[in-house]
């Protein structure tokens, strides 16, 4: 009888310590993310494989992977810990072209202003040895939908304009080539024309047009286009034709990328018409 009352009581200590542990470790989700953390689900095959290098147990390699470890975090794991990390990310609005036949060609004006969305990304991440080994999109929630800003293009039939060529005959301008951006560490500098640059602004340099054009700006890789006012001089490196504002190059989806080619097509000049 006293064996098992000694039995029962080891048998009860040890239930009481496997709760006060549960406890202990037991972490709530944050508010509001419930349903983006389960959403996330199991962690993917490659995940598994990533964990098992990281604990020294190195698998045959799969074909197409590839394992790169990312700079030291601050603080130091030694076994494999796996996080689900939440990221904030914003989305881009695009813009919607409408004819205007009331308005003169090469005119615009905005109808509705685009405005951002927002969305949340669920990561997740494996870490050992004080390092990122692994990284992969687990879940997106879409918090705020993007808004397309609606832009008039005026159709009115206007002269179209032109420029002398060297041989000082007359052709429509058009040129194609490489385009750049410039933004942030330039926020606030005079531009060639005594204007202050606002990287918000659409706005470009250009080494000859006059101040004041109005340029279409084509994105040759996916057709976008951006309309632009020279206001500044440049760019500066061999074989480019024109520096966009952040604004502009985000637009076309240029700013991504850093470069890329574009067409410029001039829509009116400095007191042309108007």
């Amino acid at each position: 009888m006293k064996k098992k009352k000694q039995a029962l009581y080891y048998y009860g200590l040890g239930c009481a310590l496997f709760i006060c542990c549960a406890l202990f470790c037991w972490q709530p989700l944050p508010a509001g993310e419930t349903a983006l953390y389960r959403a996330a689900g199991p962690w993917s095959g490659t995940a598994a494989k990533q964990a098992e290098k990281a604990a020294g147990q190195e698998s045959p390699p799969v074909a197409g992977e590839e394992y790169v470890p990312t700079p030291l975090r601050p603080d130091s794991v030694e076994e494999p810990l796996f996080k689900l990390e939440i990221v904030t990310e914003t989305i881009a609005y695009g813009t919607i072209y409408q004819d205007d036949g009331g308005l003169e060609r090469g005119r615009f004006l905005t109808l509705l202003e685009g405005r951002e969305g927002l969305k949340e990304i669920a990561f997740r991440v494996l870490y050992a040895g004080g390092r990122e080994i692994y990284r992969e999109v687990a879940a997106e929630m879409v918090l705020v939908e993007p808004r397309d800003a609606v832009v008039a293009v005026g159709t009115k039939p206007r002269q179209s304009q032109t420029i002398a060529s060297r041989e000082k005959t007359i052709i429509p301008y058009r040129e194609e080539g490489i385009a750049s951006w410039y933004g942030a560490e330039f926020q606030g500098d005079r531009t060639s024309n005594g204007e202050i640059y606002d990287k918000h602004e659409l706005t470009a340099a250009h080494p000859t047009l006059p101040f004041g054009t109005l340029v279409k700006v084509t994105y040759l890789r996916n057709g976008r286009e951006v309309v632009v006012r020279i206001n500044d001089r440049g760019p500066y490196v061999k074989g480019r034709i024109i520096d966009l504002s952040r604004a502009a190059a985000q637009e076309i989806g240029l700013k991504a990328h850093g470069v890329g080619k574009v067409r410029l097509e001039v829509l009116e000049m400095p007191g042309d018409g108007a």
